[in-house]
């Protein structure tokens, strides 16, 4: 009888420590060099500039192995291993030295704390992607999909940015000189240009921009909403 009741015990404790979620963990490691970032899933990144690439990976509900972060070429993919983990709580913070392309994919977060300077940055998100970042180059380009949205400010002389499915850009904070916009079914769009505009704006899209730009060529198709604010 003794010996059923601590087995018992012994078996009723292994299945309340596999119930609990796994404590917060924390691990930096150093990161061989890259210039781009793809974040896929339910992460949050936060990418500083510094002149040596690492990565702080803090997990919580989930095992620390369970998060990829690996340099393919000059790509850094940050992602978690095939499986179900409805507790995890990841946030990775990255420290990179130079950045030409930045992506968020499948509900991921990429917050960018420092200025990102160079000639050009291509910026994308798509599948509840979400980006939010400051930059002042002299080429931007933007990509915004299926229900995702980029917050960008500062400066770039040329913005090329293409918003479809239902997703927000929002660059009220970026000044242009030269702005080519496309918004697409039930997109939204916010840009601020000053020398010129080209757009084109689809089905239930709808565009806002600011400034005065003397030079502007925008074609709307049925139902869709330009707003001007000088």
């Amino acid at each position: 009888m003794k010996l059923q009741l601590k087995l018992f015990a012994l078996f009723f404790v292994s299945i309340y420590g596999m119930l609990l979620p796994a404590k917060a963990q924390t691990e930096t490691h150093e990161l061989p060099p890259f210039d781009e970032v793809v974040v896929t899933g339910d992460i949050e990144a936060v990418l500083q500039a510094g002149r040596k690439p690492t990565a702080r990976v803090e997990v919580e509900g989930i095992e620390l192995d369970k998060v990829v972060t690996e340099v393919e070429g000059m790509k850094l993919h940050i992602k978690l291993k095939p499986g179900i983990y409805p507790d995890a709580e990841v946030k990775v913070y990255i420290v990179f030295d130079e950045l030409r392309e930045v992506r968020a994919n499948a509900g991921a977060r990429v917050v960018v704390e420092d200025v990102i300077k160079g000639d050009k940055l291509e910026v994308y998100a798509g599948s509840g992607g979400r980006v939010e970042l400051a930059v002042e180059v002299n080429v931007l380009e933007q990509r915004v999909m299926e229900g995702s949205k980029i917050t960008v400010e500062g400066y770039a002389r040329n913005q090329e940015s293409r918003v479809y499915s239902g997703g927000i850009l929002d660059a009220e904070q970026l000044r242009s000189e030269y702005a080519f916009v496309r918004v697409n079914t039930g997109g939204m769009a916010t840009v601020h240009v000053r020398e010129e505009l080209e757009a084109s704006v689809g089905t239930g899209g709808k565009l806002t921009y600011y400034g005065a730009p003397p030079k502007e060529s925008v074609k709307t198709l049925l139902g869709a909403k330009i707003q001007r604010i000088e």
